[in-house]
């Protein structure tokens, strides 16, 4: 058997174009060694330093946070305050309406269009509740988060675990789809 030819960043192993490889939902299912798909594989398409080069990254962080957490002033006033939440609201509606159109089309990119989705609505209640001001704002950052954004969030995170789920029944079934 011939060994597997180089993906776009150089590394062996299958690649999305390679016949052998099945289309799922998901996209391609590794081959094995012998051929065979094996249950739950996906491709390797990045090069084996990238693990160890966010694993870096993360622990390079930790004195980074640090840092800011002593030297940063406890308050700050923006001069684009309200551009930075109508931005991130927008980039909030845009990843809505991409869960939306890649659920009625019945694409292979829902599980990742929700899961960003989730974050983005998870990330947008914790800067709500910090960054309100005491009294009123601060009960209603709060309730907005609690009967909105985090139900909202919850609710995009298992759309993106069910989405993972039908890739990987799917998979193991040998199906396709009309995955896009």
């Amino acid at each position: 058997m011939a060994p597997p030819a180089a993906n776009q960043f150089g590394s062996g192993g299958p690649r999305a174009s390679d016949a052998s490889d099945q289309d799922t939902p998901c996209g391609p299912v590794a081959a094995s060694a012998d051929g065979g798909a094996e249950p739950g594989a996906l491709p390797s398409a990045a090069p084996r330093w990238v693990p160890f080069l966010f694993l870096l990254l993360a622990v390079g962080m930790v004195p980074w946070v640090i840092w800011l957490g002593l030297h940063l002033p406890a308050q700050q006033r923006s001069a684009h305050y309200r551009d930075a939440w109508v931005g991130y609201d927008i980039i909030e509606l845009l990843a809505l309406l991409t869960v939306a159109v890649t659920a009625v089309r019945g694409s292979r990119r829902l599980h990742e269009s929700s899961l960003v989705a989730g974050v983005l609505l998870l990330v947008d209640a914790w800067f709500d509740v910090t960054t309100a001001a005491a009294g009123f704002a601060l009960h209603a950052a709060l309730a907005d988060a609690l009967l909105v954004e985090l139900p909202l969030a919850l609710l995009c995170l298992w759309v993106s675990q069910h989405a993972e789920s039908v890739c990987r029944c799917c998979q193991e079934l040998g199906g396709t789809s009309r995955g896009r």
